[in-house]
């Protein structure tokens, strides 16, 4: 029973945590690390199962807005996400179930190196890495821009780690309670000082305008007509922003891309100093690609998505032969 309710708890404040209050993830990590030392003393198949239940519970509180997705989709998602979280487990209790004192090190170097790793394939779910929780918290994590978020990562564990010592045996360890105060509040000082406090740096200010086209225009020809005459006489800044997939598919090689530019390049003509960035489908021989494109009046610039959501809007060639799972997007080095 208490186990069910370390679960629960976990998934509870897994999700509140992810969309809500990043804070709270460092309580739940550490009722994850408490769910996988108190099973290191059970077979292996025991383990097997407990953990990948948590990895699950974990996916599922987490990307629950997957289901709204596809039903075979999200599963496929929550499934082989877990599958892969659960192999750095696994290995850290094939070291460390007999060396109690190496699980620390070994669950954060394995864990560490599995997120590593897990954002440079094709099936890279990079969204789900520890340290991006704090997304909804930015602000006490501005020391990110110096470490990278993989260390936001080392930091939710490692206070996690020091919650569990800190509470062990329902006994209060005075020591370890400094140690995580130390190591939570030094950081999150630092970061609300680089926040609230102009840095020299950075004491310019970039104003930007956001366009949301509406849902009635429906062709490229009609969606950049209705930016113009929207935007020609508002007082614009110097930089415009559309949405992502504002454009549908445009063929960079069909003459027919000019009329779906026309009303693009008629309002850079009135607003010469304005840079226009917006999201587009570019199609080229019979391929896909979502890009976002860059736009003056005298130059444009276009860059490829690298990083794609798995099976969504990409499919590696591997699951494309053995499920027959087509891929909405392709790749382009």
């Amino acid at each position: 029973m208490r186990l069910l309710l370390k679960y629960f708890s976990f998934g509870l404040l897994s999700f509140i945590s992810w969309n809500y209050l990043g804070i709270l993830f460092i309580p739940a990590i550490s009722l994850f690390l408490s769910i996988i030392i108190q099973s290191l003393k059970k077979k292996w198949y025991v383990f097997l199962v407990r953990v990948f239940l948590l990895v699950l519970l974990f996916n599922i509180s987490v990307t629950f807005w997957l289901m709204g997705v596809t039903w075979w989709e999200s599963t496929l998602a929550y499934f082989g996400n877990s599958i892969v979280m659960t192999i750095p487990i696994f290995i850290t209790y094939l070291i460390a179930r007999n060396y109690k004192h190496y699980f620390l090190i070994t669950f954060l170097t394995l864990w560490t190196l599995y997120e590593i790793l897990h954002t440079q394939w094709d099936l890279a779910w990079s969204w789900l890495t520890f340290g991006h929780v704090m997304g909804n918290m930015h602000y006490l994590v501005q020391w990110y821009s110096f470490t990278g978020v993989y260390s936001g990562t080392i930091w939710i564990i490692l206070l996690a780690w020091l919650l569990n010592i800190t509470f062990k045996s329902n006994s209060f360890n005075k020591k370890y309670f400094t140690l995580f105060s130390v190591l939570m509040f030094i950081p999150i000082l630092l970061s609300l000082q680089l926040y609230f406090i102009p840095q020299p740096n950075y004491a310019n200010i970039n104003n930007i305008t956001t366009y949301i086209p509406s849902e009635k225009n429906n062709t490229n020809y009609q969606k950049t007509k209705k930016l113009y005459y929207d935007l020609e006489n508002y007082n614009t800044s110097q930089l415009i922003v559309c949405p992502e997939v504002f454009l549908n598919p445009v063929n960079i090689y069909s003459n027919f891309q000019q009329k779906h530019f026309f009303y693009l390049n008629k309002l850079l003509d009135k607003k010469l100093n304005t840079t226009l960035v917006f999201g587009t489908e570019l199609k080229s021989n019979s391929k896909l690609f979502n890009s976002v494109f860059i736009k003056t009046k005298d130059e444009s610039l276009y860059r490829i998505k690298q990083k794609f959501v798995p099976i969504r809007e990409f499919t590696p060639q591997l699951f494309q032969n053995t499920l027959n799972v087509p891929t909405f997007y392709s790749k382009n080095k």
